[in-house]
């Protein structure tokens, strides 16, 4: 049996006969679901419980790529099953996009929040009893269910031979809200074949089916062992625990095979996992353009180290000095007072110069010597850098220089950090350029 499972972290539990695998949902999106083959899954289990906001902004495209209608169909027609765990309905509502489109199921969601979940005697499942005990809030409800038979959907009536192919689905509700809508049901897939000529025959079948769990007030770990056990567990449950220790005529072979085979899989995922992380690392610069916040002053801090600074951070933060750092140029040892801010408006405001000066006269009252006065801003940061307008203005542009200040773009440190990787930086002329300057620094000549 094969388990995939999209948007959950790596995972201990066992089972024999089972081929489990676990992915991050930013795995699946980095190679579109390449590796994933979902279509042949007998079980596809996706946590929507690990959904962030960033998975919300990239789920009209990437989303859509990794799962496609006739994937899913490919699993239900081999009578597989598709758990979907979490609030479909919060995420459709926040991220404007039908998510559930690409089962080519027309779903219809009743969105708010409540506190009231009862069982339902109309259809029973083992799996939720377990999960309705321990689920005390949903976050929306079923309205309706439909399969999209439109001409482009994957489940369209086709002809063929004298036969007419149908698809529909049968509902089964697991878990109410007070006012009786779905909260955790199941919608399975049947066929249907009919004859075009008499004497008239029709065969029905019923195949796979998507199941909807609300998310339950429990540890990942011990909701995912619920639904794997209950749609996998029993694999193998028949067999004698004593024929697991006989060897079958040709397995001493094969499992030599699998053994080697699991040794480069491990040093395969291992070299995977470093590379990922490596690829994460080089990565994190970016954030330079677009983060805020404490987050930029982590990055900016880090940019100015590589940079060759020597940085000295601030042990508490009380709105105060955002750091300070020292640069040795041909011998001579600057030191400089930071400010970093950032803002989604096209240009910083004056308060972020005026608090640099004050940082300069704060620092020489303590530490008894002169610090250079350094703004490091990023403006705009929802655009593009290269949509980004002149983000000093020119009462910003004067208060830098009546307090000695250097104003410097946080694009500028990205941009010479490019260039030191390029070889191309002269990190004192660079140095002297910001020590230097009063008002805006302009290192355009040097990146």
């Amino acid at each position: 049996m094969r388990i995939t499972v999209l948007g959950a972290p790596p995972t201990s539990l066992k089972l024999r006969g089972v081929s489990l695998k676990t992915t991050s949902w930013d795995e699946a999106w980095e190679d579109e679901g390449a590796s994933l083959h979902l279509q042949d899954q007998d079980l596809l289990i996706l946590n929507f419980g690990e959904w962030s906001e960033d998975d919300a902004d990239t789920i009209g495209g990437a989303f859509h790529d990794i799962l496609t209608p006739s994937a899913v169909r490919d699993i239900l027609i081999a009578k597989g099953t598709v758990v979907i765990l979490g609030s479909v309905s919060a995420i459709e509502k926040e991220s404007g996009d039908n998510i559930t489109g690409w089962i080519d199921f027309d779903l219809g969601w009743e969105h708010g929040a409540g506190a009231v979940i009862k069982a339902t005697s109309e259809d029973s499942h083992p799996l939720f009893t377990s999960f309705i005990s321990k689920t005390k809030r949903f976050e929306g409800s079923l309205s309706w269910a439909e399969l999209d038979l439109s001409s482009d959907s994957v489940y369209a009536p086709r002809t063929e031979s004298l036969r007419t192919h149908r698809y529909g689905l049968i509902q089964r509700n697991y878990a109410v809200t007070k006012a009786g809508r779905p909260v955790a049901f199941s919608l399975q897939l049947v066929s249907s074949v009919t004859g075009l000529l008499p004497p008239v025959s029709t065969a029905k079948d019923e195949l796979g089916s998507v199941f909807f769990l609300p998310q339950p007030d429990l540890p990942w770990e011990e909701a995912f062992r619920i639904i794997v056990e209950e749609f996998a567990g029993n694999t193998g449950a028949n067999v004698p625990t004593w024929v697991a220790t006989l060897t079958a005529p040709g397995q001493s072979e094969i499992d030599s095979a699998i053994s080697a085979a699991e040794g480069r899989l491990r040093q395969i995922e291992a070299e995977l996992e470093f590379l990922r992380d490596e690829r994460g690392s080089v990565r994190a610069i970016l954030a330079l353009l677009y983060e805020t916040g404490p987050p930029l002053e982590e990055i900016v801090w880090s940019a100015l180290e590589e940079l060759g600074a020597t940085v000295e951070r601030p042990l508490a933060k009380v709105n105060k000095e955002d750091g300070w750092i020292s640069v040795a140029i041909g011998g001579v040892v600057k030191e400089g007072v930071l400010e970093i801010k950032s803002t989604a408006k096209k240009q910083h405001s004056i308060e972020g110069i005026r608090q640099a000066g004050e940082w300069k006269t704060r620092t020489a009252n303590e530490r008894l010597r002169l610090f250079k006065p350094i703004f490091i801003g990023s403006a705009m940061v929802k655009a593009e850098p290269t949509a980004r307008e002149d983000p000093f203005a020119d009462d910003f542009v004067k208060t830098a220089k009546i307090h000695g200040a250097a104003a410097l773009r946080a694009e500028d440190l990205y941009y010479a950090i490019v260039a030191k990787h390029e070889n191309r930086l002269d990190r004192d002329a660079f140095w002297s350029r910001v020590f230097e300057s009063e008002g805006v620094v302009d290192v355009s000549d040097l990146v």
